[in-house]
């Protein structure tokens, strides 16, 4: 769900005429300069540039980082959502990606380089797409998919895709239509070879084999774990293991002589293409044996290597073309809209001149009337045809774009409000309108002083009450308070980090999660302001904290998609399960009555069904049965039941 408040809308608000692109990489000090002379510089692409995918790879080059410590570089907010990257340590290179598509247009993305909270550098360059490669960025270019080399217009038109006889049917068209002619003419006619790196013929065997990966397999992570097995007549003892990739020594291995297996680690991620793994057994500077084969990425295990997939993140349960592009996601004629939608919707999806209608099916308020000002309600819509979904707020103008086609939100107004939901695609524009009124515009208060002004920060978390009376929250400052049911402050735990969920709560304990730059924190505290117990986490809690029914269990959910079970008395970790990769978790998971099941909603709109109890299990005692279940991070032997995608209309 798509949680906005009035606040939030007026943030989204001062993006709505340049669009900013942001992303946060954990970076690592380097050498000993001085603090004001850290930079941070753009390598590629270059400032006022084109880029030919929507899905640019950004390089940054880190300079004279000195001794800073907990460096960080940050695209945007640091509030915000966080991309891809991945960082070279010996280089000073960051690597980033887009978890967003770029729009069309000129769009600025900007770079900050931050010591802790510090701004020590930053940097900004200007963007626009030119998908075609034509010179002509795609806001300007009436004619996409202009092909390699045709020399085009300022329209960014090559002759062939105008329309010569002005017969309403262009070039390219007609063409496509006499296309099976031509390529019956021209199939005696040599082919063109274009030469490329090749995998090896055949794995190369000296007494060492891979037993994974396997030779000219696609791989779907970028540091694949390596196996290998020694066989031959002479003593391994002694002997080590060491591993080259493309003749470049990027990796550790262990050899056991007893068993005469081998395992390697990758220091670097592979990057596209195909890579060349030659290892060899050493005794001191003897070679004993040695084995290579070659290996590419495929990261959307599609069966087509990154560097020949026009298509990434192609879904599991669909067949690729050989472009390695599934139904969901071929756009024949490019007009933003695949080909699937275009054909459902009655439109042809070989012409750019056919487009789907735009149609907003549904757009609703629950309620339409709330109490008192600030009361929250619900929005929610269905959209089909359109390729821009964009919310308005009449109270203070604001917007906010990229909404999903169908999506919900969630809004606190302060007065009597407007909203207006615009669908923009190819075939047009529709908007609707729904309207939240207000009962009175008084709030009402049982306290003298309320909490919220006896707080010098913003609220980041809702309300928790216990049954002696305690009123739990926490706030911007990273402090957690507690009131009396009269409204009086009892105390305050500082520096526990941001705490952006409701507490779990067992009688007067309260289990609460933290956010903090170095990750999370999971405390239980009791009402007398002790902390019972306090583990830390990888990555942030944004979630609410969930407990088993005999209150033995509580069940975390960070924000990278891992839930951890920790037992209440102690803070002991007995149980850890990983969503897929890229998955993240804002949302608190539910767990069924009889403890067995827990339904994890994701942020990518993925529902997961995993049992935390084994299906025989008969112990009495709950933490018994769960620790049954690995805490190694693999997820072997812990079920993942299902998973559903929400996000598509279809689903």
């Amino acid at each position: 769900m798509v949680v906005l408040s009035s606040k939030v809308l007026r943030l989204f608000g001062a993006f709505s005429v340049r669009v900013s692109l942001f992303f946060v990489l954990p970076i690592l000090a380097a050498s000993t300069l001085a603090e004001d002379s850290a930079s941070l510089v753009f390598d590629s692409p270059s400032d006022d540039e084109y880029v030919s995918s929507r899905f640019p790879v950004f390089k940054l080059r880190l300079e004279n980082a000195g001794d800073l410590d907990d460096l960080s570089v940050v695209f945007g907010d640091k509030s915000l959502p966080t991309n891809v990257c991945t960082f070279e340590k010996s280089s000073g290179i960051a690597y980033c990606t887009l978890s967003v598509s770029l729009d069309n247009g000129w769009q600025e993305v900007s770079a900050l380089l931050y010591s802790g909270n510090s701004l020590v550098a930053q940097a900004s360059i200007s963007v626009a797409v030119d998908l075609d490669e034509d010179g002509i960025p795609d806001h300007l270019d009436q004619c996409g998919n202009t092909v390699e080399k045709e020399k085009v217009n300022l329209n960014g038109c090559s002759p062939i895709q105008l329309d010569s006889d002005g017969d309403g049917v262009s070039n390219v068209d007609e063409f496509l239509q006499i296309l099976p002619a031509i390529n019956m003419l021209l199939s005696s006619s040599p082919a063109v070879v274009i030469e490329e790196p090749q995998p090896l013929d055949s794995a190369i065997e000296d007494g060492l084999t891979f037993e994974s990966p396997a030779h000219k397999s696609l791989v779907k992570s970028g540091k694949p774990s390596v196996r290998l097995r020694a066989n031959i007549s002479e003593s391994t003892a002694g002997a080590h293991l060491s591993i080259l990739v493309d003749g470049v020594d990027t990796g550790s291995c262990n050899f056991d002589d007893v068993t005469a297996l081998g395992t390697c680690e990758l220091s670097q991620p592979l990057l596209e293409g195909w890579h060349r793994l030659d290892a060899h057994l050493l005794r001191g500077d003897s070679k004993l044996a040695s084995a290579a084969i070659s290996i590419a990425l495929d990261t959307d295990e599609d069966g087509i290597p990154n560097h020949e997939d026009y298509c990434s993140n192609t879904p599991l349960s669909e067949t690729v073309d050989g472009s390695g592009c599934g139904a969901s996601q071929i756009d024949s004629d490019s007009d933003g809209i695949v080909d699937v939608i275009e054909l459902e919707a009655g439109s042809n999806p070989y012409s750019r001149h056919s487009y789907p209608a735009v149609i907003i099916q549904s757009f609703s308020a629950l309620p339409e009337q709330i109490s008192r000002a600030g009361d929250s309600a619900g929005l929610s819509w269905s959209v089909s045809g359109a390729t821009s979904v964009v919310l308005r707020n009449s109270a203070d103008d604001t917007t906010i774009n990229r909404l999903p086609l169908i999506g919900t939100a969630r809004v606190s107004p302060q007065a009597a409000t407007t909203y207006t939901l615009k669908a923009i695609g190819p075939g047009g524009t529709k908007s609707s309108q729904v309207e939240i009124s207000i009962v009175s515009d008084k709030r009402e208060n049982q306290w003298g002083i309320s909490p919220l002004d006896q707080i010098g920060e913003a609220v980041s978390s809702s309300l928790t009450l216990t049954d002696d009376g305690g009123v739990f929250l926490g706030a911007f400052d990273g402090n957690y308070y507690r009131f009396t049911s009269s409204g009086n402050l009892a105390w305050v735990m500082e520096d526990v980090g941001i705490v952006m969920n409701k507490a779990a709560v067992s009688d007067s304990t309260v289990y609460i999660g933290t956010n903090s730059a170095s990750g999370g924190r999971v405390l239980a505290l009791s009402s007398k302001k002790e902390v019972l117990w306090d583990e830390m986490t990888q990555a942030g809690v944004v979630a609410s904290p969930v407990l088993n029914q005999t209150k033995s269990i509580l069940y975390v959910a960070t924000y990278n998609g891992t839930i951890l079970g920790f037992n209440t008395e102690n803070g002991t970790l007995i149980w850890s399960f990983k969503l897929p990769e890229g998955e993240t978790i804002s949302a608190t998971p539910m767990l069924t009555s009889n403890d067995e099941i827990l339904y994890i909603h994701s942020n990518s709109h993925k529902i997961f069904a995993v049992r935390v109890k084994p299906e025989n299990g008969s112990q009495s005692d709950d933490t018994q049965q769960i620790i049954l279940e690995p805490n190694d991070g693999t997820n072997s032997g812990t079920p993942l039941l299902w998973e559903s995608d929400i996000s598509s209309p279809s689903n």
